[in-house]
């Protein structure tokens, strides 16, 4: 779990410390700390967030960043009875539980290394962070040279240089056609980017993107209100692309308590060939001008 510029942290002078976790190399869960540091659960949480928020602690674990994304990367409101009776009786439970999961310890500290070591590390860097190789340049060409990576016209409409590695070489020419699906928010996501001929959605939340190998099998927008699908109807792999549907029913985090769907190809959704692909997979209703799925 770690905050976007924590390379920079590590390539300041000095380590940002930590007031809340012990020196050494422990790790704590949540309840721990808690009885080590005194505060009450709502003030220690505020502490630990805005430390590691700083590059101080880390947890070993992601729920408890997935926790605050629904609160804006804010610590969520806790609520913890002090009442030891009730908590042995098993009502003393935090109500957000997945925020405090995991172990809290201290980030690592910079290590001191050679020009060498700092060589090896940028490259690391580059195998991380292809999508900003403007930055590391300079190691992205003596990779090449070495042979750790290659350049060339990976993907078409893209333009300036492109580096892979020789690991995504194979993969770009032994493609798995298995569907997937992603957000256009996504991290890996292209939406958004000033690619030529490249016809793509804005970069919204609400909107995600079902490919079956490279092409782009569905679109579908604020939450499934509005569908492009650019596969026929009895098209073997349509199941396993609405599973992207499946996913915002039944996701852990605040699933959706059902989906209505008005348009799906600039038609209405009711008059759509595809209902009856919906309807197979999800317990799905004609509400008039809408059709709406819900869990099965």
């Amino acid at each position: 779990m770690l905050h976007p510029v924590e390379i920079d942290l590590y390539l300041s002078e000095e380590s940002p410390q930590s007031t809340v976790i012990p020196p050494g190399e422990g790790r704590y869960s949540f309840d721990a700390l808690r009885r080590m540091t005194g505060p009450r659960s709502q003030t220690l949480h505020e502490k630990l967030w805005v430390e590691t928020w700083a590059g101080a602690v880390t947890n070993d674990t992601l729920s408890p960043l997935r926790a605050t994304i629904l609160p804006g990367y804010r610590p969520p409101k806790m609520q913890l009875s002090e009442n030891s009776r009730r908590r042995r009786r098993g009502q003393g439970r935090h109500e957000h539980s997945s925020a405090i999961t995991g172990r809290w310890h201290h980030t690592p500290d910079k290590i001191d290394s050679t020009p060498m070591e700092e060589e090896e590390l940028g490259k690391e860097r580059v195998k991380l962070l292809l999508g900003h190789w403007h930055r590391l340049f300079r190691s992205l060409r003596l990779m090449e040279l070495s042979g750790e990576v290659l350049s060339g016209p990976f993907y078409d409409n893209v333009r300036g240089l492109q580096f892979t590695t020789r690991e995504n070489v194979t993969l770009l020419q032994n493609r798995d056609a298995t569907p997937f699906w992603l957000n256009a928010c996504d991290p890996s996501s292209i939406c958004g980017l000033k690619c030529s001929n490249l016809k793509l959605p804005a970069r919204r939340r609400t909107t995600h993107l079902a490919y079956i190998d490279h092409r782009l099998a569905i679109v579908s927008r604020r939450s499934g209100r509005h569908l492009d699908i650019h596969i026929p109807p009895d098209d073997p792999q349509m199941e396993n692309c609405l599973a992207l549907f499946n996913h915002l029913l039944r996701r852990p985090l605040k699933p959706l308590k059902r989906i209505i769907i008005e348009s799906i190809n600039n038609e209405p959704a009711i008059d759509s060939a595809y209902v009856k692909a919906f309807e197979t997979l999800f317990h799905a209703h004609d509400e008039g001008t809408e059709f709406v799925l819900y869990r099965n």
